[in-house]
C-alpha cells in the first residue's frame, strides 16, 4: 500500500517492476530467499527499492547487491518505516520505530501472515526473551 501511494504522488514518468523476497517466517527471521526476480532492464537507470520496513538489514542489504550485479546508474533504498538503531547511509526513510514494536496493516502482515489490508498501521509490544 505505502508503494501504491508513493507512485500516485510522483511527478515524472517512471516504469516499474517487482521482485519478491522473503526473510521472515511469522516473527521469525531467517535467510533471505528471492522468489521473484525482476524482468525490466535496470541497466544505466536510476532505482529505487521501495519496501514498507527496514529492520535488520539483511533483506534490504541482498536486494541491493542482487540488483547491482544488473548495472543500474544508482540504486536507493527507500521505506516507510525503520527500527531505531537500523541504518544505511542512502536509505531514505519516513518513520523510525522503536525495537520493541511489531506493526501490521496498510500492506504489512502480522505475525500470521494477515491483516495486510487493515487501512491503518497497528503496533504491539512483543516480549523480549
Amino acid at each position: 500500500m505505502f508503494f501504491t501511494d508513493l507512485a500516485r504522488h510522483m511527478r515524472v514518468n517512471c516504469e516499474v517492476d517487482f521482485l519478491r523476497a522473503k526473510t521472515y517466517e511469522g516473527t521469525k527471521a531467517g535467510d533471505v530467499q528471492l522468489l521473484k526476480d525482476i524482468e525490466l532492464d535496470i541497466s544505466g537507470k536510476n532505482v529505487y527499492i521501495v519496501d514498507d520496513i527496514y529492520d535488520s538489514g539483511k533483506t534490504m542489504d541482498t536486494l541491493v547487491k542482487h540488483l547491482k550485479e544488473k548495472n543500474p546508474a544508482s540504486i536507493t533504498p527507500l521505506v516507510l518505516f525503520k527500527k531505531k538503531g537500523s541504518n544505511r547511509d542512502d536509505l531514505m526513510w519516513g518513520f523510525e520505530l522503536e525495537d520493541e514494536y511489531w506493526i501490521h496493516g496498510y500492506g504489512l502482515d502480522d505475525e500470521r501472515g494477515l491483516s495486510r489490508n487493515l487501512p491503518h498501521v497497528f503496533g504491539y509490544r512483543m516480549e523480549v526473551n
